[in-house]
């Protein structure tokens, strides 16, 4: 916090005897000088006023005017107002050096009046006051102008990426081809060097469009992107004054880096510090659904989508997620990331094929505009399909049998009469190696569901919902138990997890509150007691195996754990991760948990929360975890990859390549560990840990993202569903291996 202010401060001149004319008393006097002086913590550190001298009697305190005292009348002494205003130009154009078209005017300014304060001062001396004021403007405006001019000339021959919106080359960010196609573009060597140049791009309005990027398509992106946002942020906030300094003139500049297989939108957003924290986390849900509708379409497959919010110096909030394949597609949802997962969009190759769609086409909401028929994103004809082999494997032991991949056919042509494409659902094509059958469904007539939990006999199902509600089920019928429970405290309930024994429910939402109930034999909440808070999204939940407690992680990164039910005490809080914390570990018995970001891996003690073992995983953009039962295993998803590690030797580490096309957006371990499911587009996958292969899919007859998936206790049921509203929530019934080489370990029916 700064302090400034301003006020009087007397100096002394002399003090000796005198007859006082006011109470007529040989006494002591003081010849005081008193100016006024701004201040800097209580420091004076400027005058901003002229002198004024007079006496104070020490026996009546009379204050007496030098003038009246001496019986003369002398001129005032009067501070030069070219010396103050000389100061204060000299002072603003030193803090504003990096935008040399604000800082050279003022620090010429600064210049040219303090000469003519100190002419004007030596001239009426000593009658006018300000030499240090004077000096001061002509040691701040001469460097200001020194560094201010070097940047500005640094500026102008610098080769930029883009001059206006035409392409032009340059050694850092994205250059156009030596053949004169600027239709083919690649990155720089140095993705740091092409960040920075991104940077550079949206520092400052400079006269340009909001829209910049690597690519003339990019640019168009851009200008959407910073359209739509500008319009919706109009919307939502309040307008208020407009700052005296706004580099971005009020637009959010955006840079958007695009290749063939990702899309980054850097975003500068006007007068973002002054965003409380609420809103700054609305105006990330919006530039994600904005970004989300910009690339809707625009790619052949999935694509990973970032956008990166910043101000003028610091960067707010980083999303990272997968672009939709369609117009059709539900919004998805992100995570949050760091800075450095921001320079993996500027590693690309050169992308000389057309392998993104056509970008003239109108998104819903956006306005629409067109491109030259020349455009490489202009659409291609579709190959002839494929079976496409399954993904490479990168294993210590010997690499299993080549199994296929689902083919996923391209879109339906619409049917005459209608303007949009049909939705198809992906299709498996794929003989599971284990039975996996429909048993159930439940239906789902409200809001999409954030988050579920089975019950560990599977007679009970948990549904935390969008509209701030829990829903429980009866899973054997389908039927709901009563009417949803409201939460408006927690928001969107986005963890819901049930006690070893069944008899507890807890629950978590967007606000970082938690809840518990007792779950009554006929499946109602029962004693509703409310229990840690963090302050930011609650995203896993997890109960103790054997004990009455229960451990919950934020998108921030607190780690916090709290018995439940009638032995409630205070809860034990742990910050060991920068980031979203995605998996957390309970043991069945002693007191050591575990947990990871999907970067990092901790072991931790419940008592004080001490660390007693960390491992960095080396896995930068992990957006998913999962730790097995017994906790001697762990899965981490990379977007389309899955990365197996053994915790007992953790030397011993396998990846596996989702199949084409495919990505995850769920995770869970089998209760006896040595499969992993995976959400995906329609269906669910379950693989094999030990040998790193695919043994089945689970046909969610659905074209969502199953985004939330749960096994029952016993490993025979798996839940699955999106978190799209009315979508089905299936239950699937797991049965014994087809191929007795399958796994050694295997539930049976």
């Amino acid at each position: 916090m700064f302090i400034f202010g301003w006020g009087p401060r007397e100096t002394l001149i002399n003090s000796d005897a005198f007859d006082c004319p006011v109470c007529k008393k040989t006494t002591q006097r003081k010849h005081v000088r008193q100016r006024s002086w701004m201040s800097f913590f209580f420091i004076p550190i400027l005058p901003i006023s002229s002198s004024r001298d007079f006496i104070r009697c020490q026996a009546c305190q009379s204050i007496i005017p030098i003038d009246s005292y001496l019986g003369q009348s002398n001129q005032p002494v009067r501070l030069s107002r070219q010396a103050l205003v000389g100061m204060l130009c000299g002072l603003f154009s030193l803090l504003t050096f990096c935008i040399a078209r604000i800082s050279i005017p003022n620090a010429i300014c600064a210049i040219a009046l303090g000469h003519v304060a100190l002419r004007d001062i030596r001239k009426n001396h000593p009658n006018v006051d300000g030499r240090s004021l004077a000096i001061a403007a002509l040691g701040l405006g001469y460097p200001a102008l020194i560094l201010s001019s070097a940047i500005g000339l640094s500026s102008l021959l610098r080769p930029r990426q883009f001059a206006g919106n035409d392409l032009v080359e340059d050694s850092i960010g994205a250059i156009a081809d030596p053949q004169g196609n600027p239709e083919t573009f690649r990155a720089s060597d140095s993705p740091n060097e092409s960040f920075k140049n991104a940077e550079y791009q949206i520092a400052s309005k400079r006269d340009q469009p909001a829209g910049r990027g690597n690519s003339p398509e990019a640019i168009e992106m851009a200008k959407l992107f910073s359209e739509r946002i500008r319009e919706l942020s109009d919307e939502v906030f309040t307008k208020g004054r407009k700052p005296l300094l706004q580099l971005s003139d009020g637009e959010y500049l955006t840079f958007c880096e695009l290749h063939p297989d990702r899309v980054l939108f850097l975003v500068h957003v006007p007068s973002y510090r002054k965003f409380t924290s609420d809103a700054k986390k609305t105006l990330a849900q919006l530039s994600w659904l904005v970004a989300q509708s910009t690339t809707a379409g625009h790619f052949k497959g999935e694509a990973k989508l970032g956008v990166g919010l910043r101000g003028v110096l610091t960067y707010g909030d980083i999303l990272l997620g997968t672009a939709p394949a369609s117009t059709e597609d539900s919004v998805t949802a992100f995570r949050t990331g760091d800075k450095e997962d921001l320079l993996e969009f500027f590693k690309a190759k050169i992308a000389t094929d057309s392998t993104v769609r056509d970008m003239s086409k109108t998104v819903p909401g956006l306005p629409s505009y067109s491109l030259p028929s020349s455009d490489p994103f202009e659409p291609q004809p579709t190959p002839p399909l494929e079976s496409p082999a399954r993904g490479d494997l990168s294993v210590t032991t010997p690499p299993a049998p080549v199994v296929p991949a689902p083919i996923v056919p391209a879109p339906e042509a619409a049917a005459p009469g209608r303007s949009k494409p049909s939705r198809s659902k992906p299709k498996i094509d794929f003989a599971n190696k284990i039975s996996v059958e429909l048993s159930g469904a439940i239906e789902n007539t409200s809001w999409g569901t954030t988050s579920i939990a089975l019950s560990p006999d599977a007679k009970w199902l948990a549904a935390g919902k969008m509209d701030d509600k829990l829903a429980l089920f009866e899973v054997a019928t389908g039927k709901p138990i009563g009417e949803p429970y409201p939460l408006l405290q927690a928001g969107q309930v986005t963890a819901v997890a049930f006690s070893a024994q069944g008899d507890q429910l807890v629950a978590g939402g967007y606000s970082g509150k938690t809840f518990a109930w007792q779950v009554s034999p006929d499946g109602s909440l029962l004693n509703e007691q409310e229990f840690f808070r963090f302050d930011s999204e609650i995203v896993t939940l997890a109960t103790s195996p054997k004990f009455g407690f229960f451990i919950g992680a934020s998108r921030k990164g607190t780690v916090a754990w709290q018995p439940f039910g009638l032995q409630k005490s205070q809860p034990r809080l742990m910050q060991q991760f920068q980031k979203e914390v995605c998996a957390v570990w309970l043991p069945s018995s002693g007191d050591e948990a575990m947990a990871t970001d999907g970067a990092r891996w901790i072991r931790f003690s419940l008592r004080d929360g001490e660390v007693s073992e960390s491992d960095d995983l080396g896995i930068k953009s992990a957006n998913l975890a999962c730790f097995s039962r017994s906790g001697k295993r762990l899965v981490i998803a990379d977007f389309n990859t899955l990365h197996l590690t053994d915790l007992a030797q953790r030397t011993s580490r396998k990846s596996i390549k989702l199949p084409r096309g495919d990505m995850a957006y769920a995770l869970k371990f089998h209760p006896q560990e040595n499969w992993v499911a995976v959400g995906m587009r329609g269906k669910v996958a379950l693989f094999d840990f030990d040998r790193a292969e695919l043994i089945a899919y689970a046909d969610a007859e659905s074209v969502f993202y199953q985004k939330n998936i749960e096994f029952s206790s016993d490993g025979r049921s798996l839940a699955a569903t999106s978190d799209s509203a009315r979508d089905t929530i299936k239950i699937f019934r797991i049965g014994h291996s087809k191929l007795e080489s399958t796994t050694s370990e295997e539930p049976q029916p």
